[in-house]
């Protein structure tokens, strides 16, 4: 099986039991504003709900009529302090290089957002799908406990 046909298969299984274990510990609210560091709109509509989000991404050319889009980079974001009760972001500071690039936006993160949720590879995890390799997994794990 071509590895990308698996994880099509399997990663909207695993998609959805990750957003909801984000809902059941963080417990957002429709009041709340959350902020989608670096994802699309289709990683939310696995899942029945009625947050308030907005999608920070270099590719801001996406559409949705029930999601704000804005152009930005995560590691110098264009909000105020605090302007987000939650910021979330799953599978996207591993894709930034460099260390300090990470801290960079790990520091915007919690500079714009009251808490955050941050999800990358685990070491332990026997492969990884964003770079389609076995034992090939993120370095960086960054998550503020509630």
């Amino acid at each position: 099986m071509e590895i990308h046909n698996f994880y099509r298969k399997f990663s909207p299984f695993f998609r959805r039991r990750r957003l909801l274990h984000f809902i059941k510990v963080i417990k957002p609210s429709a009041e709340e504003k959350i902020l989608n560091v670096g994802g699309y709109h289709w990683f939310w509509d696995d899942i029945d709900h009625d947050l308030n989000i907005t999608f920070l991404n270099l590719d801001s050319d996406r559409s949705s009529p029930r999601y704000v889009y804005v152009h930005g980079d995560g590691r110098s974001m264009p909000f105020s302090d605090n302007e987000f009760d939650v910021v979330f972001s799953n599978s996207v500071i591993e894709h930034l290089g460099s260390k300090e690039d990470q801290a960079m936006m790990a520091e915007e993160i919690m500079r714009v957002g009251s808490k955050y949720w941050v999800q990358t590879p685990a070491y332990e995890f026997f492969l990884s799908h964003t770079m389609s390799l076995p034992l090939f997994t993120g370095y960086l794990n960054v998550m503020r406990e509630y």
